[in-house]
């Protein structure tokens, strides 16, 4: 998993944002995706078996899936790439939701998302205060808006993962601050090479951060 930074933050930091307000911005309809793509079995299918995270088994994966998995992973991050340089004042993240669907779509992909559980939409896109796994709508970005995109992807019958944040204008200090500090503590940022993962994280040091 790749974690970004992109930043308009300008001289003047701003408060925080105003409360999101739920239900008021449309949702428009899942994108299509070309019939020739393939699809994971819990598309169409809402009796789909999905794997217990909890006391499924974890597979041990061998070198010729490693490479199916960097694949999906090289796609799902070019994604995460090009929705974070939509990201600017007056977009909102159903144009956003288009550039990564596009993307992924384009690479022979699927956007994992679509039909997830019934998620509607090719990519979770939080704004603020939106924890996690928010859906794309027609709200446009505002002043001071911090942006979450994650893209999950598809491909040759693996999933890839990517993630990245944006900011958009005069962002508060605590919030670009905030983004930083998790961005380095993964050990990843916007000079990185694409796929560089720490795997020796002290996944204590999160509970320090927050």
């Amino acid at each position: 998993m790749r974690r970004l930074i992109r930043s308009f933050a300008g001289t003047h930091p701003r408060l925080y944002t105003f409360p999101l307000e739920c239900g008021k911005y449309k949702v428009t309809p899942a994108r299509a995706v070309p019939v020739n793509i393939q699809r994971p079995g819990y598309v169409g299918n809402p009796n789909y078996p999905h794997h217990d995270l909890v006391s499924g088994t974890i597979r041990r994966k061998d070198p010729a899936l490693l490479e199916k998995m960097r694949a999906a992973g090289k796609v799902a991050a070019l994604a995460v790439k090009r929705g974070m340089e939509k990201v600017q004042l007056g977009a909102t993240s159903d144009d956003v939701d288009e550039v990564v669907h596009n993307t992924i779509v384009e690479a022979g992909a699927y956007p994992s998302p679509i039909d997830y559980y019934g998620f509607p939409k090719s990519v979770c896109i939080s704004v603020n205060e939106q924890v996690v796994h928010g859906v794309p709508d027609l709200r446009p970005f505002q002043e001071g808006d911090y942006v979450n995109i994650d893209v999950t992807c598809y491909l040759d019958g693996v999933h890839g993962d990517s993630s990245g944040m944006a900011t958009v204008g005069n962002v508060h200090p605590d919030v670009f601050g905030l983004v930083k500090i998790l961005c380095a503590n993964w050990g990843i940022d916007k000079g990185d090479k694409e796929g560089d993962v720490r795997v020796d994280q002290d996944l204590q040091a999160w509970d320090q951060v927050l």
